[in-house]
């Protein structure tokens, strides 16, 4: 993409740099910056702001810094190199949602729903009794086996019961997963197009639960749809008559962005419009989920300032293009590790949410934190469970646990 700013976290050795090249997709080196006398020096651990007049002509695919390492006395140390078509300049600071939780209490959700595999991408239904999320089988030697839809449910007394396979024909000798669920939970939006032959392809079904089970996938048609990534997410409004999608497209920023389509008439769908670069960053942005007031959407992202790698964001859309946002805050530090976090999903009773989080080489967690109750949960407030995977020698373990305030 082009760029009008490159921003340097100096955080030791601050005034070393000379030289600032970008280098275009031929691979072209383009000098931006250029003084290797007349230095502004930035304080300690503070960010230097390189902003150019004007966007660079050409699409940015690398930028290379030159330093003078003997012009300051001590050791050197840059901390982080950001790039951006904004001319406002980058600051060091994360902007945390002012409703974002300060502490979490866990507890565990058991053995019923947890194994010695991996589980992810948990999807809560309406009333938040019923939980599907989709498990890697995973061999002793760490291998990926298999991967399929499970489900588990509350019973009377507010305990999950012991997790099953959801079967055939949702789960099949391919990977399958799920992405998202209707309102009334009787319907449910399947990864891959789900053909007779038993084979699946690039794209997305959707099955309906009926008094024999679920049904066949059938494919669900979008128009002019494409995906250059080998993942993707997708979520749907409240009312099943938006979808959000996160997938890589020649609009794309950077890596995956987030798209937006429409339901027709005949219930196909309208081709993706990108969503805007507001949102939408030069990092992988995916796990998308619309809230029950369709208006706040919750996404995971290391494209903005957060406390590690991918972060969970949220976000208020401004007007009916869905195209134009209010600026992502992040959910804070007692949700957002220091590694990966995604997945969020919250029913619209606002008692539970789930948000799934990997810590390298430990465990991986779904967290909840508590709301006031139903209206602040229909206005973009949240609880959380977490569940936690663990790496012992070869095999992945996770735990689920619940988060209240």
């Amino acid at each position: 993409m082009p760029i009008q700013q490159v921003a340097v976290a100096e955080n030791v050795g601050n005034g070393s740099i000379t030289k600032i090249l970008a280098f275009d997709e031929q691979d072209h080196s383009h000098v931006l910056y250029d003084n290797a006398v007349n230095y502004i020096l930035t304080k300690k651990g503070k960010v230097f702001n390189l902003i150019l007049e004007k966007p660079t002509p050409y699409s940015v695919t690398a930028v290379k810094l030159i330093l003078n390492t003997a012009k300051i006395k001590g050791p050197n140390q840059i901390d982080a190199i950001g790039i951006s078509q904004s001319a406002e300049a980058i600051k060091a600071q994360i902007k945390v949602a002012s409703d974002a939780p300060k502490e979490l209490t866990r507890q565990n959700l058991g053995k019923e729903v947890n194994s010695r595999h991996q589980e992810f991408a948990p999807i809560i239904s309406r009333d938040g009794k019923t939980l599907y999320f989709t498990r890697n089988y995973v061999s002793l030697l760490g291998k990926e086996k298999d991967q399929d839809v499970w489900v588990t449910q509350q019973n009377s007394y507010g305990k999950w019961e012991k997790a099953r396979n959801i079967g055939s024909p949702i789960n099949n000798k391919d990977k399958n997963a799920i992405f998202s669920l209707s309102a009334d939970g009787h319907e449910a939006i399947l990864m891959n197009k789900y053909q007779k032959n038993g084979k699946l392809g690039q794209g997305i079904s959707r099955s309906f639960l009926t008094k024999d089970g679920w049904s066949f996938p059938e494919e669900v048609k979008i128009d002019k749809f494409y995906n250059e990534s080998p993942f993707s997410d997708f979520t749907f409004s409240p009312d099943g008559s938006v979808m959000v999608m996160s997938v890589q497209r020649s609009h794309t920023v950077g890596k995956r962005d987030l798209y937006v389509s429409f339901k027709k008439a005949d219930n196909s769908w309208s081709e993706p419009r990108h969503m805007g670069n507001v949102i939408n960053t030069a990092e992988h942005d995916v796990t998308p989920f619309i809230a029950a007031d369709a208006k706040t959407l919750y996404y995971s992202t290391k494209g903005l300032s957060g406390f590690g790698d991918n972060d969970i964001f949220k976000t208020s859309r401004l007007d009916d293009t869905w195209q134009n946002w209010s600026e992502p805050e992040n959910l804070g530090s007692a949700i957002n590790t220091p590694n990966w976090d995604g997945y969020f999903t919250l029913p619209a009773s606002g008692n539970y949410a789930y948000v799934c989080s990997y810590i390298s080489g430990k465990k991986r967690r779904y967290f909840p934190f508590g709301t006031s109750g139903e209206s602040s949960a229909r206005s973009g407030s949240y609880y959380f469970r977490e569940c936690f995977k663990y790496y012992e020698s070869h095999a992945c373990k996770m735990r689920v646990n619940r988060l209240c305030l």
